[in-house]
């Protein structure tokens, strides 16, 4: 995931957000997202999409999020025959910063871009799944320790459990 993927005909955007102190999530899951019913705008072949979304840190220590130019984007799972599938990959630059920290507590805010080709087609990255209506959820890699120099740590591969990587559940319509 973390290798540098051939070069794509589309690119993935994303931009980054800010951390804020938040109160604890109260059951719900880690990451929340702006919406329930999301539109994916299919021109040409090519699905735009934009998901806004809040990591809670209820984990009750610090984690971190991996960068490179910015945090490293997240993955969409799809609900299939009750299972959850990655339906989303986007390419993932091969270099790493210093982790973003999320402090025990405190959120971080996601805008989540999406330029994908849709199924079907050549692009790449693309939705891996042979239709885009559904129920999906976001996951995303966030981890719970460090290495190194204080001042610029490395993240180690050691992933929060899965139910501390997810969003809630949401729609995607055409």
């Amino acid at each position: 995931m973390h290798a540098t993927r051939s070069l794509a005909l589309v690119s993935l955007v994303v931009s980054t957000g800010c951390a804020a102190a938040t109160a604890g999530s109260g059951g719900r899951p880690p990451i929340e997202t702006d919406r329930t019913v999301y539109a994916v705008d299919d021109t040409a072949g090519l699905g735009r999409l934009t998901i806004r979304m809040t990591y809670r840190n209820t984990t009750g220590k610090d984690v971190y999020l991996p960068t490179c130019r910015g945090p490293q984007p997240p993955r969409l799972q799809k609900e299939v025959n009750g299972s959850w599938v990655i339906a989303f990959a986007p390419n993932v630059l091969g270099c790493e910063g210093a982790p973003i920290t999320v402090r025990a507590g405190d959120s971080y805010d996601y805008t989540f871009r999406i330029l994908a080709g849709m199924p079907g087609t050549n692009y790449a990255p693309r939705f891996a799944v042979s239709e885009i209506p559904g129920t999906y959820r976001i996951l995303w890699e966030i981890f719970s320790g460090t290495t190194g120099d204080p001042s610029r740590p490395s993240t180690t591969r050691d992933p929060l459990p899965i139910d501390q990587q997810i969003s809630n559940t949401f729609r995607l319509v055409r």
